[in-house]
C-alpha cells in the first residue's frame, strides 16, 4: 500500500495542510513542535483507529475548532507513482480513501461519536475501518520496550493481532468491557451491596473472551521465535496470566478486597530473554539463538544497554515482518525522530528494516538527512519549517 495524499484540517497545529508522498522514502525534516510527530500520528491513526499519543479525543482538535479531520488516498502499488501523485495514472490500481472526522461529543448541537469512520466516502463501524491500512511506527518512547512497563509490552502484542485480526479486535473489546463490569461488582461485593453470585455470569465472558486474546498472543510469539532472526541470541518468552473459573475461584476473596480482577490477559506479560554464553552472537556460520543452550537469561536483567536496543529492533522487526506473513501487504513503516536516539551502528541497523515498504522518516537533525541519502538513492525531504507560523 502506498499513501499518496495526507491531509489534516484542524489536527493538532495543522488549520489545513496536504502532504503528498511520491517517493518509496519521504524524510519530514523541521525543528520541535514542527508537527512531524502529528503527521505520524495521523497516519497511526487512519491506520489502527486511535492515537498513540492523545489520552483524549479532544487534544488532536485544534484550539477554538470543534471538529478535526484526517484523510488520506492511499494505492495498491508504488510501481505506477510517478514523479508528482498529480501526474500520477491511475488506471487499474485499487485506490483507498479513508478519513477520520473527530468530535467533541457534540456537533450542531447535537451528540454524536467522538471518531466517525469512513472508508472509500461510506461510513463503518471501527472494527470494519481498522486494518485497511497497515503501519508500524517506531518511536523514541518504544527503546523502554524492555525495561518498561508490563502494559506497554501488552501494547505491543495488541496492536499487529488488532491490524490482521478482526476476531482478535472483537475478543479484547469484549473482555475489556467483561472486566470493567467485574470490577465494579467486585467493589460492589466488598461493600455489601451485592452477592457474590453476580460474578458467574462475567467470569464465564471473560473466560471465554480471554483464552482467545491469550491464543493469538501465544501464535505471535512462536511466529516471533521462528520466523525472525535476532541480530543476538535471543528469543521471547510469553508470560500469560492464564485464566479459567478454578483460578478466578482461587482468587476471588483477595480480588473482592481489592475491587480488581487479580489475572488474566490484563496481566499479560513477556521476556527477552539473551543467551549470557554467547559471545558475538554468531558461532560456525549460524545465529547463537538457533543453537541449543541453557544459559537464557532476562535482557532486562542481564543485557546491555545496547544489547536492550537491538531487542527493541528484534520486536519491531518482527511486528513488520509478521503484518507481511498474515495480509501478505506492504505495510507503511514510520520512524518517528527514532534516528536520533541511537548511535550510527543502530541507525544503520533501523535503515535495513526498510525493504519494499514505503517509508517516512521524521528528524529535526539536517547530519540524518545526509546519512539517510547516503544509503538510498530516492529520498524526497520534506520541510515542515515552513508550515510554523
Amino acid at each position: 500500500m502506498f499513501v499518496s495524499r495526507l491531509h489534516l484540517k484542524d489536527f493538532r497545529l495543522f488549520a489545513d495542510q496536504l502532504f503528498e508522498f511520491n517517493q518509496q522514502l519521504t524524510v519530514l525534516y523541521g525543528p520541535n513542535a514542527a508537527g512531524k510527530s502529528s503527521v505520524v500520528e495521523a497516519l497511526a491513526l487512519l491506520s489502527s483507529g486511535k492515537s498513540f499519543r492523545a489520552g483524549k479525543v479532544e487534544e488532536m482538535i485544534a484550539f477554538q475548532a470543534d471538529l478535526a479531520r484526517v484523510s488520506l488516498k492511499a494505492n495498491s502499488s508504488l510501481a505506477t507513482i510517478k514523479a508528482s501523485p498529480a501526474e500520477t495514472d491511475l488506471a487499474g490500481l485499487d485506490e483507498l480513501s479513508l478519513s477520520i472526522l473527530l468530535t467533541r461529543g457534540v456537533v450542531n448541537g447535537k451528540r454524536t461519536h467522538r471518531q466517525l469512520y469512513n472508508v472509500n466516502d461510506n461510513r463503518r463501524r471501527k472494527k470494519d475501518f481498522v486494518g485497511q491500512l497497515l503501519t508500524v511506527v517506531f518511536r523514541p518512547e518504544d527503546m523502554r520496550l524492555i525495561e518498561g512497563s508490563p502494559g506497554r509490552r501488552r501494547d505491543f502484542l495488541n496492536t499487529p493481532l488488532q491490524l490482521t485480526s478482526r476476531n482478535y479486535g472483537h475478543h479484547l473489546s469484549q473482555y475489556e468491557k467483561a472486566l470493567r463490569r467485574r470490577n465494579k461488582l467486585l467493589s460492589l461485593i466488598k461493600d455489601g451491596e451485592q452477592s457474590a453470585s453476580v460474578l458467574t455470569y462475567w467470569d464465564l465472558s471473560l473466560i471465554k473472551h480471554g483464552e482467545k486474546i491469550q491464543q493469538h498472543r501465544r501464535d505471535l510469539t512462536e511466529f516471533i521465535n521462528a520466523q525472525v532472526e535476532s541480530p543476538l541470541p535471543m528469543r521471547i518468552t510469553y508470560r500469560p496470566s492464564l485464566i479459567s473459573q478454578s483460578a478466578l475461584d482461587s482468587h476471588k476473596r483477595a480480588a473482592i478486597a481489592t475491587g480488581f480482577t487479580l489475572i488474566g490477559p490484563h496481566k499479560d506479560d513477556f521476556l527477552i530473554l539473551i543467551d549470557v554464553s554467547a559471545k558475538g552472537g554468531v558461532a560456525d556460520g549460524r545465529a547463537t539463538s538457533q543453537i541449543r543452550s541453557t544459559n537464557f537469561q532476562s535482557l532486562d536483567a542481564f543485557g546491555s544497554r545496547g544489547q536492550k536496543r537491538l531487542g527493541v529492533l528484534w520486536l519491531k522487526k518482527a511486528e513488520l515482518m509478521y503484518l507481511k506473513q498474515q495480509t501478505q501487504q506492504q505495510p507503511v513503516l514510520l520512524l518517528d525522530d527514532i534516528l536520533s536516539e541511537l548511535d550510527k551502528e543502530n541507525r544503520q541497523r533501523v535503515l535495513e528494516l526498510i525493504k519494499e515498504e514505503q517509508t517516512i522518516i521524521t528528524t529535526a537533525y539536517p547530519a540524518l538527512i545526509k546519512e539517510v541519502r547516503a544509503k538510498f538513492t530516492k529520498v524526497d525531504v520534506q520541510d515542515l519549517t515552513t508550515l510554523i507560523d
